[in-house]
């Protein structure tokens, strides 16, 4: 009967990347998975229960500083290396935490011990607050990707040629692609305000092209995190900048 008082195993934040994103999450997933197992199977030793709810707050503790917040940091060139790892590794994050959540609110419930009520309350607030927070990286990465397909689409069509894209993270239904080239600097400004409304005349004919892209990226399906909505479109408007 013993768990291990901190998670070593973690991979300290700097040495962080895309690649080790999914182990370290896993990593976390199987410390935590253990800890409530043990819970449940020691319901009734309530000095066992008192040190492993300290220990998941310790976990959670652990996870922000050396996961959370170099996802924040890192998203977007995380994205653009290996959206699938990304995304795979935010929705198994979420959905263990959602677990979690359950699982303690279940167990107060079936507690009279007024120390262990105050524990799980602070680490039903810390699971929250994770589960906020991954969820605005699951939404982020949503945007993120749908700007890529978009960009990846108009490059084909364009008669301007496109060297990147830009935009946005804001709660404005109608968002607008912003896109950079070069040539464009070069061009009159009325040409490039006619090439942005005969892109912009396109965007709804593109949907069937951007849901065979999406199909293609294989995104994850787990639980109520499924990807499947990354074919709805968030951008109805592009612009040279």
């Amino acid at each position: 009967m013993g768990i291990s008082k901190t998670l070593s195993s973690l991979l300290l934040g700097a040495t962080l990347t895309v690649s080790s994103l999914q182990s370290n999450v896993a990593t976390y997933k199987k410390h935590e998975e253990t800890v409530l197992s043990e819970i449940n199977r020691y319901q009734d030793d309530e000095r066992f229960i008192l040190m492993a709810l300290d220990n998941l707050y310790d976990s959670g503790m652990k996870f922000n500083d050396n996961v959370t917040k170099h996802i924040k940091s890192h998203i977007d060139e995380w994205l653009k290396e290996d959206s699938t790892i990304v995304s795979s590794a935010l929705a198994l994050t979420a959905k263990h935490v959602e677990t979690k959540l359950s699982f303690l609110k279940q167990l107060r419930k079936h507690t009279r011990n007024k120390k262990i009520k105050e524990k799980i309350d602070l680490l039903v607030d810390q699971s929250k607050k994770m589960k906020r927070t991954i969820q605005g990286f699951i939404d982020y990465a949503y945007l993120y990707i749908d700007a890529k397909m978009t960009y990846e689409l108009l490059k084909r069509i364009s008669s301007i040629q496109i060297d990147d894209f830009w935009f946005v993270d804001s709660d404005d239904k109608e968002k607008t692609l912003f896109i950079i080239s070069k040539e464009a600097a070069t061009k009159p400004i009325e040409e490039i305000y006619e090439e942005e409304d005969r892109l912009n005349g396109m965007l709804p004919e593109l949907s069937k092209e951007r849901a065979r892209m999406s199909e293609a990226l294989n995104l994850p399906k787990i639980a109520d995190y499924s990807f499947d909505g990354i074919g709805r479109h968030h951008f109805s408007n592009v612009s040279f900048i």
